[in-house]
C-alpha cells in the first residue's frame, strides 16, 4: 500500500522543490523598482531573463529563518498554506503547531495558532469573512474570522479511522478530499484504487455532510491534452481553469515558465516569469521523495497569479504577484 501512496505523492512532485539547507519582512519591491531593472540579468541567472518574460507588479519578501515567520522551526521555507485577498494581504500558515499570520503587505497584522495536526496538502482556502484549513491527520477542518478577531472552530469531518487524506482542494464553500482507507493492505494497483475515494463535504450541516463520486482520485488534468501540448507541458503541474483558459505553471531554478491551454487541449499562449527566487515553496515532506508542493500554494484573484519560491542563501521567502492580463489577450486573439 505505502508504494502506491508514494506514488501519488510523487505525482505532485515539481522540479526544483527540494530540501535546502536554509517574520521579520524585509522590504518589497515597488513596481517602479522592479520595471527599472529591464531585462537585467538575476543574481544566479546569468543569462538574464527571455524577451517574453513577465515582471512581477509585488514582490513582498521575508526573513524565514525568524521565528516570527510561520514555517519549519527547524530551518526550510515550509509552508502549510496560503491564500491572499487580492490586494495586497497574505495569509500564511506554518510551524509546529501551525499558525496563521495575516500581513497586510509587509506588516503583520495578527498571528494565531491554528491546528497542532500534521498537515502536508496546504488545504486552505479564504472564503468569504473565514479562513478554512483542514486537519489532515485528525480528519477536521478549522475555521476563524479572517481578521483573526475570534475564536478558531474546529469540526470533525465524516471520516473514518482509517482513512488517510491524500489530498484536497476546496471549490467554493465546497471541500473535494481524496481520500484513501488504510483498514486494508493494498497488494495492487487496482486494490488501491478500490479503497480510495473523492468525497464532497458541504459547508451546510456544520460539515458533516458528505457525497462520495465515482472517481478514485481526483482529475487528471493532463488527459485532454493536444499531442502536441501533453509533450510540450510534460514537466508543468496544472493550477486551474481560469477565465476559460487552463493554467499551467512549472518552475526550475531560477526559471518559472506558464501557459494557457484552451477547452481543446491547445496551448494558446506561453510566457516566462521574471526575478523569481531559485526554489519553489514546498509544504510537505516524505523519506522518500523529499519535498513537494502543491496547486493550494499558488492563487489566481481576477487576472493576478499569486506564488512564492525562496533562496535559501539569503534565508528569505517571497510572494511574487503577475499580472496575467497580458496573455490571456494573446491567448484569445491566437484562438
Amino acid at each position: 500500500m505505502k508504494t502506491y501512496i508514494l506514488l501519488v505523492l510523487g505525482a505532485s512532485l515539481l522540479l526544483g522543490c527540494s530540501r535546502r539547507d536554509s517574520g521579520v519582512a524585509k522590504q518589497s519591491s515597488s513596481q517602479a523598482d522592479i520595471q527599472s531593472r529591464g531585462l537585467q540579468p538575476e543574481r544566479g541567472n546569468p543569462d538574464g531573463e527571455a524577451s517574453d518574460s513577465l515582471f512581477p507588479l509585488h514582490i513582498y519578501t521575508f526573513d524565514y529563518s525568524d521565528p516570527s515567520f510561520p514555517c519549519e522551526p527547524e530551518g526550510g521555507a515550509m509552508i502549510k498554506g496560503f491564500d491572499t485577498d487580492g490586494n495586497g494581504r497574505l495569509y500564511i500558515a506554518g510551524g509546529k503547531p501551525i499558525r496563521l499570520a495575516c500581513y497586510k503587505e509587509q506588516d503583520k497584522e495578527y498571528d494565531i495558532v491554528i491546528s497542532n495536526a500534521t498537515c502536508n496538502h496546504a488545504i486552505m482556502s479564504l472564503y468569504g469573512d473565514s479562513i478554512l484549513f483542514v486537519e489532515e491527520d485528525s480528519r477536521s477542518l478549522a475555521i476563524l474570522p479572517k481578521d483573526g478577531k475570534g475564536e478558531v472552530l474546529h469540526f470533525d469531518l465524516p471520516l473514518k479511522e482509517t482513512d488517510s487524506i491524500m489530498d484536497g482542494v476546496f471549490r467554493g464553500n465546497e471541500l473535494e478530499l481524496e481520500v484513501h482507507d488504510n483498514s486494508s493492505q493494498a497488494h495492487s494497483h487496482d486494490e488501491f484504487v478500490r479503497n480510495t475515494h473523492v468525497y464532497t463535504f458541504s459547508s451546510q450541516s456544520s460539515w458533516k455532510r458528505k457525497t462520495g463520486v465515482d472517481t478514485a482520485s481526483l482529475p487528471n488534468p493532463q488527459e485532454f491534452l493536444s499531442a502536441d501540448a501533453k509533450e510540450s507541458l510534460e514537466y508543468y503541474s496544472y493550477k486551474g481553469e481560469h477565465h476559460g483558459m487552463h493554467l499551467f505553471y512549472r518552475h526550475e531554478l531560477f526559471l518559472g515558465d506558464i501557459a494557457l491551454v484552451d477547452n481543446a487541449g491547445h496551448i494558446r499562449a506561453e510566457a516566462s516569469l521574471a526575478l523569481l527566487p531559485p526554489v519553489n515553496t514546498c509544504c510537505g515532506e516524505d523519506e522518500h521523495i523529499g519535498w513537494y508542493t502543491s496547486a493550494n500554494l499558488y492563487r489566481v484573484k481576477g487576472y493576478s497569479f499569486f506564488l512564492s519560491a525562496y533562496d535559501s542563501k539569503e534565508e528569505t521567502i517571497s510572494f511574487l504577484e503577475y499580472d496575467l492580463k497580458p496573455l490571456y489577450d494573446i491567448a484569445n486573439k491566437n484562438r
